[in-house]
């Protein structure tokens, strides 16, 4: 049903809103919010893992916000748990900030694997440096 999942903090949400969501949906795609898609009264997890399972791709906006954040950790954790359960590539790791190492809390384990694991891009403050971004974005969505 959609490209794509898009977890974040509220913190972060004035880049997404304004640089990622309007990128990707010039590009075509459907992404799915939270504030947008969310079905009223069902449970947060329960969306959670519904907006999950009906999206190709997970985009995680990584940042010392959404280490802080008990709802993106939750949304990780599902993801994570989809990604090993399908056997699929369908995480998007963005760091957005730099998030020291000693900042990740023990519980967040999982968090601390997937970026010694997995590459992810990093959103760079020189604008020149945008384009190579937003080129590794559709490739990983294929397009």
């Amino acid at each position: 049903q959609f490209h794509a999942f898009i977890s974040y903090s509220e913190h972060d949400s004035a880049w997404v809103k304004n640089e990622l969501v309007p990128y990707l949906e010039k590009e075509g795609m459907q992404i799915c919010l939270h504030e947008r898609n969310f079905v009223p009264g069902k449970s947060i997890g329960e969306n959670i893992i519904n907006c999950i399972e009906k999206s190709y791709k997970s985009i995680f906006v990584l940042s010392p916000n959404f280490v802080q954040s008990e709802w993106c950790h939750y949304e990780l954790y599902f993801a994570h748990h989809n990604l090993f359960h399908e056997g699929s590539n369908n995480l998007i790791l963005i760091l957005l900030e730099p998030i020291p190492q000693n900042s990740i809390p023990n519980k967040y384990h999982k968090l601390r694997a997937l970026m010694t694991q997995r590459t992810y891009l990093q959103w760079p403050k020189e604008k020149s440096k945008r384009g190579l971004f937003w080129a590794n974005i559709r490739a990983a969505f294929n397009m």
